[in-house]
């Protein structure tokens, strides 16, 4: 892959489409994510492969790489969008940028003023993304200790059935052996006494 270039093909296509689509909202007639999503995907065919190519080497460095995402279970749409969304809020945007600035009598100024605003636009959206996630993660951790508890009480309550009815066997046990024991006390009772009378008689 080349280095980190701007593709003419690319940045034109992507002005575009987002002229197209702020054309569209002032007109009042793009009112939905999923209309804005419409426009962009009329021009994928042109942008995503010119993005994949130059854009190759950086993404492979920092993990974004095709087979490295597809290994995290994310889907061929999934990765095109992630891509997609790079493209136009990086070199798509920054090409805008740079063209609505030319009219400004200090256009280092404001390009300036606008990458700092843009750049903590971002890391505050980067860190609404990343409390919400972690937010989630939490809240499964949190889900998975109520489960393990839950069934911990269940095991224990189980255990606790269980441990009656051993104790409930055994009281059973005692009484019956005790039971037992009595009756073979009295039959050797009256066994004793038969014999002692048999002697008896025998005597007589």
């Amino acid at each position: 892959a080349g280095g980190v270039g701007v593709d003419p093909i690319g940045m034109q296509t992507w002005e575009a489409v987002l002229n197209k689509v702020m054309e569209l909202r002032h007109t009042g007639l793009l009112d939905s994510a999923a209309e804005a999503y419409q426009v962009v995907r009329e021009v994928e065919g042109a942008v995503l492969p010119t993005w994949k190519t130059h854009g190759r080497e950086i993404l492979d460095k920092a993990g974004l790489g095709w087979e490295k995402l597809q290994s995290t279970g994310m889907s061929d749409d999934a990765i095109e969008l992630l891509y997609r969304a790079l493209y136009a809020f990086s070199f798509g945007f920054c090409h805008v940028v740079r063209k609505a600035v030319a009219e400004s009598s200090d256009p280092g100024g404001v390009l300036y003023s606008t990458a700092d605003v843009y750049a903590k636009m971002v890391s505050e959206a980067l860190d609404s993304v990343f409390r919400n996630l972690l937010q989630e993660r939490l809240d499964e951790k949190e889900a998975e200790v109520a489960e393990m508890h839950r069934q911990l009480h269940s095991a224990k309550a189980k255990f606790d059935t269980l441990m009656q009815e051993v104790e409930h066997a055994r009281r059973e046990e005692s009484k019956a052996r005790a039971e037992q024991q009595e009756v073979e006390k009295r039959a050797r009772r009256e066994v004793e006494e038969a014999k002692r009378r048999a002697e008896e008689q025998a005597r007589l």
